[in-house]
């Protein structure tokens, strides 16, 4: 129940303002050129955004999830060119040295290093979105681990060999004084019309990870509907499409709020600690359970156990301490707030289904 409920009031919603909030600056660049829109205009346009994929959604999930493809395969396309690129055509001796700013007190390596984690674990993350449409994936126990495997080797690929390219292009000092420094590298590598091209990668990327987001995430809603943990019509698929109308336009209410709010740092900060307190509990879980439970069938093999579940685990404390201690509290305590309501609310909801339940037999 806290799962589905911190993914619907924070995790996914949070993450599909953000990245919403993202593309329509990067559309804003192309439209209005390197200022951006007008700040009304952004706003439009990242509504316009949530709204749009939320009704790609209403027409099924096949639909949605190719064109998230087709998106994916843009960015790899766009991503993987300028970073053999800028590693291949770049001379670093022709830089111009990036002008210096002022900086704040620098923090201690640790801190630093959690700093720096926050948004780079939320770059990374989304592979768990995958598990959220399991019912719809034929042989789930073998395509799953192979999906999530696949795509993690890759994004990895991909972005070392993106930031490789920024280090090798623009240099250490470079990337610490230029805030757009992908746009950056590529005007250096290929001129004006390079960081235009950039942009555009960054933009249809951004519009497949808030399709992704948005067309999987209903899943976990449905199940918590027939579960009897949520409300009977939010588990219903329409008849032809197969979507989950009212569960998609719940979460696209809440998206939209978050993107009305416009505070995309404190979301970062927020989703990134709401969810690793869940991928920690999942890997306690998980001991708990091979202890507890021996007979249970295992569809899913854990290699090296209880090694990597352990590890996992101590890693994912780690990163839910740190949001603690480095983040700003307001970004960590919009995630402890929803947890809390959660929490608070359990007791008294489940007498509410179970009334309801009874109502609607």
């Amino acid at each position: 129940f806290l799962f589905a409920w911190v993914v619907l009031f924070v995790i996914s919603t949070g993450a599909a303002a953000v990245v919403a909030e993202f593309c329509a600056r990067q559309i804003g660049i192309l439209g209005w050129g390197a200022g951006g829109a007008p700040e009304s205009a952004t706003r439009a346009i990242g509504a316009a955004i949530l709204v749009g994929v939320t009704a790609l959604a209403f027409t099924g999930l096949k639909r949605g999830a190719m064109f998230q493809n087709v998106c994916m395969v843009l960015k790899l396309l766009a991503i993987g060119a300028f970073a053999v690129a800028g590693v291949a055509l770049f001379d670093p001796g022709s830089a111009v040295p990036a002008a210096a700013t002022a900086a704040d007190a620098a923090p201690s390596l640790a801190e630093g290093m959690m700093r720096a984690a926050l948004p780079v674990l939320f770059a990374y993350g989304g592979w768990q979105y995958v598990t959220y449409i399991a019912p719809h994936i034929v042989n789930p126990q073998r395509t799953l681990p192979r999906s999530i495997l696949i795509g993690v080797i890759g994004v990895v690929v991909v972005y070392l060999a993106a930031n490789f390219a920024y280090v090798h292009v623009l240099g250490m000092d470079g990337l610490a004084h230029t805030e757009d420094f992908a746009a950056e590298m590529a005007r250096r590598t290929f001129g004006d019309v390079g960081g235009t091209v950039l942009v555009a990668a960054m933009a249809i990327s951004s519009l497949g990870v808030c399709t992704a987001i948005l067309i999987s995430t209903p899943g976990v809603y449905v199940a918590m509907a027939k579960e009897g943990l949520f409300f009977e019509t939010f588990g219903r698929l329409h008849p032809r499409t197969g979507a989950p109308v009212a569960a998609l336009a719940l979460q696209l209410t809440i998206a939209l709020g978050y993107y009305a709010w416009g505070r995309a740092g404190t979301l970062v900060d927020a989703v990134v600690f709401a969810e690793w307190i869940f991928h920690a509990l999942v890997g306690l879980a998980l001991l708990k359970l091979r202890r507890l439970r021996p007979e249970l069938p295992r569809p899913f093999k854990s290699w090296a156990y209880p090694l990597f579940p352990a590890l996992y685990v101590l890693l994912a404390c780690a990163v839910v301490v740190g949001s603690l201690i480095t983040a700003e509290r307001d970004r960590t305590l919009l995630g402890l707030s929803v947890l809390a309501v959660g929490l608070a609310v359990y007791a008294p909801w489940r007498r509410v289904m179970a009334q309801y339940v009874r109502n609607e037999s």
